[in-house]
């Protein structure tokens, strides 16, 4: 007869591995599902009104139509070119020519050329469209937030506020129709009307400006592309846009040379800071502007006491500074649009023509 000894040293080794393999199996599938639903689920919507089908085949039911930039979760595929998507708690399948799986290779740079595609449009029928800008801002601005390391970020970002600025203005087109309508007794939701809150989904807010009774986009994109890329080639740009934005919608100045001042000082940090961009001769006539500007505040004489600046002194040093930066620009930039403003502007200050006090700026 044979013994059997229990080995419980032995058996003790075993089960252990057997723990430590379940665990590493355990850790294995979460780690996978990890991976797989934060870096190969995520597709965005390219196309507008893109449809969700019951079954992989055109023929079959749609059960929804998503927008462009909504985001999905991909399960799957199949071979027929079809993507398996969940939508909220709805599942269905989708044309692959409809979405970016944003776990492929160069996923940032087809994310760009859709939505450049969408800005700049090579087909006539659409170039009129505003539609245009809403479907190119939605796809920048997932470029933006999903691939913040993409070389393309920057270019992406001057583009959302490209996009913004052409969007406001059909925003204000809207307030105007909304205020016909409201006159004629018709009662809508404002922002609803106007779409505000929706544009506040894509990151997206306009501020309003009394002077003109407008909505504007504020540039804050500008800002981020100033701070973060200060040497992309798109700094410049974004650098002016910031001096342009308060000047086009807030220069109410009330004939206080606080404004120009400040506008004279980012003017001069634009030109400090980019001395080689090729909108440094606009820059250079937007400062003579301001100097022309200052130069009427303090020289300005108000009958009715109201303001309290009139400095002769400084009036015509600020003066001088304006005919010698003209001159300058004539001679920098010979027999070009350029020269021509500022031939202009000289003479119209050696005859004692006014751009600001008169001109309804004060």
């Amino acid at each position: 007869m044979k013994y059997e000894y229990f080995d419980e040293g032995k058996q003790g080794v075993i089960r252990m591995k057997k723990i430590i393999f379940v665990f590493l199996l355990v850790g294995l599938i979460l780690y996978t599902s990890f991976a797989f639903a934060t870096n190969q689920q995520i597709g965005i919507i390219i196309y507008k009104e893109a449809s969700v089908k019951s079954r992989p085949t055109y023929k079959a039911k749609t059960i929804a139509n998503l927008n462009t930039g909504d985001e999905v979760t991909i399960l799957g595929s199949t071979k027929n070119k079809y993507k398996k998507v969940k939508v909220d708690k709805m599942v269905g399948w989708i044309s692959e020519w409809a979405i970016i799986d944003l776990s492929i290779p160069k996923a940032d740079a087809k994310l760009f050329v859709q939505a450049s595609n969408y800005q700049d449009p090579t087909w006539r029928w659409f170039f009129w469209s505003p539609e245009r800008y809403k479907l190119a801002l939605r796809l920048y601005k997932r470029l933006i937030d999903y691939f913040p390391n993409s070389k393309y970020r920057a270019a992406a970002l001057f583009r959302y506020g490209e996009c913004a600025e052409r969007i406001v203005v059909e925003v204000n087109k809207l307030k105007i129709k909304f205020e016909e309508l409201k006159k004629s007794g018709i009662d809508k939701d404002y922002k609803k009307y106007l779409g505000l809150d929706c544009y506040r989904k894509w990151g997206l807010e306009f501020e309003f400006s009394h002077l003109g009774d407008e909505y504007y986009y504020g540039g804050d994109v500008y800002e981020t592309i100033v701070q973060k890329y200060p040497k992309s080639e798109w700094a410049d740009n974004a650098a002016y846009k910031l001096i342009q934005i308060p000047f086009q919608h807030s220069r109410c100045w009330e004939g206080h040379p606080g404004g120009p001042l400040a506008a004279l000082k980012l003017c001069e940090n634009f030109l400090k800071n980019y001395p080689n961009s090729e909108l440094r001769p606009e820059a250079l006539l937007h400062l003579g502007y301001l100097y022309r500007a200052l130069y009427e505040i303090y020289s300005y004489v108000d009958k009715k006491e109201i303001y309290n600046f009139y400095d002769l002194q400084k009036a015509n040093a600020y003066r001088q500074k304006a005919i010698n930066l003209y001159q300058k620009i004539v001679k920098e930039y010979p027999s070009t649009k350029y020269a021509a403003k500022a031939e202009v502007n000289i003479y119209e200050i050696e005859h004692g023509k006014n751009v600001y006090v008169l001109s309804g700026g004060k």
